[in-house]
């Protein structure tokens, strides 16, 4: 049904959330489910996605529910050595509309939060320049 494999598919825009994204495939399934694939060219060294490749996957839910409107919405992030399967259910969507509101916040008031972990800050290349050291 769709898909980004040569850079040509289009940009889906969901106007009320603001956001905007190009899926690598969307197919609509024989009961009327779109499946949205994300493919990763990076292994997974652990069992589960990482959050942002959730997340990137479920803005991508949220844009093709907005597109199609569909009602029914699940998907996979592939990576070189692993597949996730990601259910698109009320927590997923409420998770991601509440970063894509921090995202907003930070956005206008140009303040950003830092979660403080020394071991990391200190090899951190804002350390020096910005953060508040503890």
């Amino acid at each position: 049904m769709y898909s980004d494999a040569t850079g040509a598919g289009k940009v889906l825009v969901n106007k009320k959330w603001g956001i905007r994204g190009k899926p690598d495939e969307i197919w609509k399934m024989k009961d009327g489910t779109y499946f949205v694939v994300e493919y990763k060219s990076g292994m997974l060294k652990r069992t589960h996605p990482y959050d942002g490749d959730r997340l990137q996957l479920a803005a991508y839910f949220l844009l093709v529910e907005e597109t199609y409107q569909a009602k029914k919405i699940r998907g996979e992030i592939r990576y070189q050595n692993r597949v996730c399967k990601v259910e698109w259910t009320p927590q997923l969507k409420e998770q991601l509309l509440t970063v894509i509101q921090q995202m907003r916040e930070v956005e206008q008031t140009n303040e950003t939060r830092v979660n403080i972990y020394m071991p990391k800050c200190r090899q951190c290349e804002f350390y020096k320049v910005s953060c508040t050291k503890v």
